[in-house]
């Protein structure tokens, strides 16, 4: 049994009771068929031009707040075996959802144009988190070869060229406590450099956003990400993150402070800003402060209990590194929290082997599917509030009742190319 922890959770468990997969949902436009292989198709998935875009971190105030570009934890080397307790938690299962629960996309927007003001979002065909893409490739593979399965939904929006997909989860947060993954987690990484007050700010998951072309298909992948390795030369200190929360206090900002459209100044990744510390953006705080980690320094973070290391799921745990991007995977191996092994694997090394090998007929099905789903939205027009809904194993595109746009008007404009 695996378990991948998460950075963003809140202590004092409370139940949270699941919303309905189908509010909001209408009348179904078509069926998404599962596609099939022909021999025409190449047998390696391509994937082309990684640009990490932008990266940020939340951190744990009244008022949505992000650092930007943020840092992730840093991995740190522990002597084995060590133990950890079990997990007992309420973790977020989506925080942008829950922080942001209007605008779930906002936050990747705000972070992006932070960091690069003239990015060309019309440029790009779909913007979408990690997650979403994944549910993609379980409802490919299906029931039958991952019993894991569940019904989901995500909403989808055509804007110019550009499909948003907004992650809809019956809920945003659920007690964790089936595992080791988050005092894992905990135990082998340390905060950034110059950030090491930042458990006391409330800094509470990191999440990072990448750019590639898969199948010939231009995304904007957002996703969290676990750690980072530590950067040995440490040629650039990050910005002091206390003092700029310091004059964010000063300031007195209240939730009805006024909000700008866009940034106002691109201070490079891990120098200090020349102007205005703190940016706003539709009732998000941007504090500029960290780092944008090179791709090969980024880790995902596995458990794994000793008893199940031989049926360990690499259908479900590589696409995780592949659809990111991200560089490295180390698996803790536990007997009840005791840690006695960390098994350290490459996307490199694994692509090129027998478990990225596996993995090609549905992660070539995944880009294929992708360009269905484009060609039925794109059918249906620009602007149309739309759905994908999977239940029962059948994914369907829905129109939509609710009335709720991906991101705020003068932000959809940047889609359209206006």
């Amino acid at each position: 049994m695996s378990y991948r922890g998460g950075r963003g959770y809140r202590s004092n468990p409370v139940p949270v009771p699941d919303e309905d997969l189908l509010k909001g949902v209408g009348d179904v436009v078509c069926k998404i068929p599962i596609p099939t292989l022909t021999v025409e198709d190449s047998e390696v998935v391509e994937v082309d031009d990684v640009h990490p875009v932008a990266s940020y971190t939340w951190l744990d105030k009244p008022k949505p707040t992000i650092v930007v570009p943020g840092s992730p934890p840093v991995w740190r080397e522990r002597s084995l075996p060590f133990v950890v307790e079990k997990d007992n938690v309420v973790a977020f299962v989506d925080q942008n959802g829950n922080r942001v629960p209007d605008y779930p996309l906002l936050p990747l927007v705000a972070a992006v144009t932070h960091m690069e003001p003239d990015f060309a979002f019309s440029s790009v065909e779909f913007v979408t988190d990690r997650n979403t893409l994944r549910k993609l490739l379980r409802w490919i593979r299906g029931r039958e070869m991952d019993p894991s399965v569940k019904d989901f939904r995500f909403n989808v929006e055509l804007v110019g060229k550009t499909l948003l997909f907004t992650r809809h989860e019956t809920k945003t947060v659920e007690i964790s406590n089936r595992g080791y993954g988050l005092g894992f987690e905990k135990a082998v990484t340390r905060e950034p450099p110059a950030a090491g007050s930042r458990e006391k700010l409330g800094g509470v998951g990191h999440h990072r956003i990448v750019r590639y072309t898969l199948e010939g298909l231009d995304l904007l992948v957002r996703f969290e990400l676990d750690a980072c390795l530590p950067d040995e030369q440490q040629a650039k200190r990050p910005t002091d993150l206390t003092e700029l929360l310091a004059r964010l206090d000063r300031v007195g900002l209240s939730e009805t402070a006024p909000a700008s459209s866009t940034s106002t100044s691109a201070p490079a990744p891990a120098t200090k800003p020349k102007s205005k510390p703190v940016e706003h953006m539709h009732g998000i705080d941007i504090v500029p402060a960290g780092t944008l980690v090179p791709q090969s320094r980024t880790i995902e973070l596995v458990t794994c209990s000793s008893k199940f290391v031989s049926t360990f799921s690499w259908a479900e745990n590589y696409p995780q590194l592949f659809l990111s991007q991200t560089a490295h995977h180390f698996l803790g191996l536990h007997n009840f929290g005791t840690f006695s092994k960390i098994e350290k694997r490459t996307l490199q090394s694994l692509t090129a082997g027998r478990i990225g090998e596996e993995q090609q007929g549905d992660l070539k099905r995944l880009g294929k599917a992708l360009r269905v789903i484009y060609d039925r939205v794109v059918e249906e027009g620009p602007g149309v509030l739309l759905s994908l809904a999977c239940v029962g194993q059948v994914l369907t595109l829905r129109k939509r009742t609710d009335g709720k746009h991906a991101l705020p008007d003068d932000l959809l404009a940047a889609f359209s190319g206006v």
